[in-house]
């Protein structure tokens, strides 16, 4: 699995560099925070939140945008995500789009002590999985934009709904 995920994630940069020439508007476009509800099962769901940047389009309508995303429940779940965003054309003020990419997920159980029985617990898994999903981006104001999404990531079994803002630079 660690040798599949490390040729997904070499084949994505060189992806990055092959479509990286005078055409590509890649660099640091934008900076957000997100925040909303996460269902991995049952009985483990909560309140998610997060981070992202824009770092601009490698080709007109696909935009690199990686993330950091938190919660917490018995578990704490950290996944540090290197997503790409497909545009659909638009006409209107709304911009749907679709989400794909690579999630690196790490699930932490804490070390609980139990009288009489001693400590148990303590211990963390990790790996890549895929994410995959779809939102709208709508303007707020001239630099910031505010979008909602639902993400679903493979490794994790977990959906997110999410919504949050986008402070774009140099607009």
């Amino acid at each position: 699995m660690k040798r599949v995920g490390f040729v997904s994630i070499l084949i994505l940069v060189l992806l990055v560099f092959t479509f990286s020439d005078s055409a590509a508007q890649i660099g640091f476009k934008g900076v957000g925070g997100r925040l909303g509800f996460v269902a991995a099962d049952a009985d483990q769901s909560g309140i998610i939140f997060g981070a992202h940047v824009n770092l601009g389009e490698i080709i007109p309508g696909l935009a690199i945008v990686p993330s950091l995303d938190y919660w917490s429940d018995d578990l704490d779940f950290l996944s540090i995500n290197g997503n790409v965003r497909y545009y659909f054309p638009s006409g209107g003020n709304i911009d749907l789009f679709a989400v794909g990419g690579l999630g690196f997920v790490r699930v932490s159980v804490p070390e609980v002590t139990v009288p009489g029985f001693g400590t148990v617990g303590g211990g963390s898994s990790t790996g890549i999985g895929l994410n995959l999903g779809a939102g709208a981006e709508i303007p707020l104001s001239d630099n910031l934009k505010g979008s909602a999404m639902l993400i679903f990531n493979t490794e994790a079994s977990q959906i997110k709904i999410m919504g949050g803002v986008t402070y774009m630079l140099g607009q």
